[in-house]
């Protein structure tokens, strides 16, 4: 029986066609379907854009899916009083239940963890997820997988141990090569529990590079006390949030622009924020550039037109353009763990890739055991990974690599029990008797 394929991830999305943007017309914002583009810019995109008409493909539910857009489909879909197949209905209602169930569990195994920082008067703020979920029509329309804390660079090492008390550790395969490069050679540590906690303590925002104007105590003083569960949490201000989120969309897991749900993230929050204030801050911070480029990659009838406004008029430059070209796609930083490098300062690059010719013993243990050429095993390694270029999934990246013996993370989980399901449901014998002469996919 062949069931409808909903992969663990689809690949690299294609890039849009370049567009007159700068870094030298340089766009991260993926090629859509039609579908996929109208589900994702759901109260966004003009109703005469939605597509109301057009039949679901199986790659379009796989991308759905995949991308955690499941909770915003079903809405969609009621609301444009589409039927779709009971086999392609199913996978998505049981995508949307289990992306919102996730995130409950990872709330609820979560929020002792942050009472504790609270409790031990640690200043620090809670940045994306959450804020950005409040910000929308339906908050359990965005799901997240962990919770993002930002800290100053002295508290960083106390909430780490504070969190080691609650059982919080990173996982095995992502030992770095010496333990000074959680705090120079990386913005964050990412600590799971054996409860389902996920939290990722941030000394810095990413990427390194280009927001070293943008301190952590600065944001962390502007955050807003807000109620999740039983706990008070200091969120970053929508303002803020957006500034934030605008920078992850290049440092995401070493995947520029390829999630989704960023790209909403982007539109809600400066739905929902004063013009001006961002304008304000981004060019306090030094980061005016960066916004007006990634507000710009974004399609013209979803753009925040006031924001563009103001932004359209600003003459910021992005700084270290070079260096940016050099993590997206198709350059190496997009495909190779060299990519790191390229967004720390130049300090911190230094020493990344010092660290990473000569890595400890220890890390080495860990890759060969005890082998007296681990040294010679490394660099033969190495050369190979950097001659092929394969897609970051490093012990030392911030994109997570888990192992069979800790259990799957929020996020493998939630993937893995949306496969089971798609593989139990019954084969799809036909598309919805929509027209199918409709272009299906358009340039965004």
């Amino acid at each position: 029986m062949t069931a409808i394929p909903i992969p663990r991830d689809t690949g690299p999305l294609p890039p849009q066609t370049l567009v007159a943007n700068y870094p030298d017309g340089v766009t991260v914002f993926p090629t859509l379907s039609h579908v996929v583009r109208s589900v994702l810019f759901l109260d966004y995109a003009p109703r005469s854009l939605l597509a109301e008409s057009e039949p679901w493909l199986p790659t379009d539910i796989a991308t759905i899916t995949s991308q955690r857009l499941a909770p915003l489909a079903m809405r969609f879909l009621a609301e444009n009083n589409i039927c779709l197949p009971p086999a392609q209905l199913e996978v998505l209602r049981a995508a949307s239940f289990l992306a919102t169930s996730s995130t409950l569990a990872i709330l609820d195994a979560t929020l002792p963890a942050l009472k504790a920082i609270t409790d031990s008067s640690i200043p620090f703020t809670v940045t994306k997820g959450p804020g950005t979920a409040l910000t929308c029509r339906r908050p359990r329309e965005r799901p997240y997988g962990d919770i993002d804390v930002l800290v100053s660079r002295n508290d960083f090492p106390t909430v780490v141990r504070l969190l080691a008390s609650y059982g919080y550790a990173e996982e095995p395969r992502n030992t770095p090569p010496w333990p000074w490069f959680d705090r120079y050679c990386r913005e964050a540590l990412n600590l799971r529990s054996p409860e389902g906690g996920s939290i990722d303590v941030h000394h810095d925002i990413p990427p390194w590079l280009w927001t070293r104007h943008l301190q952590p105590l600065a944001l962390i003083s502007r955050s807003e006390p807000r109620s999740i569960g039983d706990v008070s949490l200091p969120l970053l201000t929508p303002a803020y949030n957006l500034l934030v989120t605008a920078l992850h969309i290049i440092s995401d897991h070493n995947r520029p622009g390829q999630t989704l749900m960023v790209w909403r993230d982007v539109v809600t929050i400066a739905a929902t924020t004063d013009p001006a204030s961002v304008v304000s801050l981004a060019r306090q911070h030094r980061i005016l550039g960066w916004l007006r480029w990634i507000i710009g990659q974004l399609p013209e009838d979803v753009r925040p037109a006031a924001l563009w406004d103001l932004l359209s008029r600003e003459s910021g430059n992005i700084p270290s353009t070079a260096r940016l070209k050099l993590l997206l796609p198709p350059a190496i930083g997009s495909q190779h763990m060299l990519g790191q490098a390229f967004r720390l300062p130049l300090f911190n690059a230094a020493s990344y890739l010092l660290g990473m010719t000569l890595p400890s013993r220890r890390f080495l243990e860990l890759h060969y055991g005890q082998s007296t050429f681990s040294y010679l095993h490394w660099w033969r390694d190495s050369t190979r990974r950097l001659a092929s270029r394969p897609i970051p999934d490093s012990p030392f990246s911030q994109q997570p690599s888990y192992l069979d013996s800790r259990g799957p993370s929020p996020t493998e989980a939630l993937d893995h029990t949306t496969s089971s399901i798609v593989d139990s449901v019954p084969p799809q014998t036909s598309l919805p008797s929509h027209s199918s002469s409709t272009r299906r996919t358009r340039s965004a």
